[in-house]
């Protein structure tokens, strides 16, 4: 599919993009409109506004994380995802942040961007993976982080 000009938009409505990361197999959990530990979110859309991929970034325990992101399915591989890590990267940057942590279900992905692998024990304890009775059992997610010191963006 031809996804024309992507824009990348801040909207820090964490709802409207919850039906996508449910949709792409993210576990969701707010309270109210928005994870409590949320900063802010972004859309991806086209031309027309249609939604084509979201991201939001929290801050919990003192460290920076990419709370969720996804894109639709048939436009995975359009480079709507990098579009929407290097947002939050940035963002990060310009507000100090010297690391970032995530819970991938497609770490790979994020190897693109310098994010390298932790195990559960070097992971800081602020992700619900963590205590989950379904952790290495039916879900296995990787720990993951970003040194802004390491590899620039």
């Amino acid at each position: 599919m031809n996804t024309g000009e992507v824009r990348v938009i801040e909207t820090g409505r964490y709802m409207e993009l919850a039906p996508l990361f449910q949709e792409a197999g993210l576990e969701i959990h707010i309270e109210g409109d928005a994870p409590p530990a949320m900063i802010t979110c972004w859309r991806a859309e086209d031309e027309a506004g249609h939604l084509l991929g979201g991201i939001s970034i929290e801050h919990k325990g003192g460290e920076f994380v990419i709370g969720d992101i996804a894109v639709r399915e048939d436009l995975r591989g359009c480079d709507i995802g990098t579009l929407l890590i290097q947002t939050a990267l940035k963002r990060i940057s310009e507000m100090g942040g010297e690391r970032i942590y995530l819970v991938a279900k497609a770490p790979k992905f994020f190897e693109k961007f310098g994010f390298t692998y932790l195990t559960p024990e070097e992971a800081p304890d602020i992700f619900n993976c963590k205590t989950c009775d379904q952790l290495n059992v039916s879900c296995h997610p990787e720990f993951m982080t970003y040194h802004y010191e390491k590899r620039r963006i």
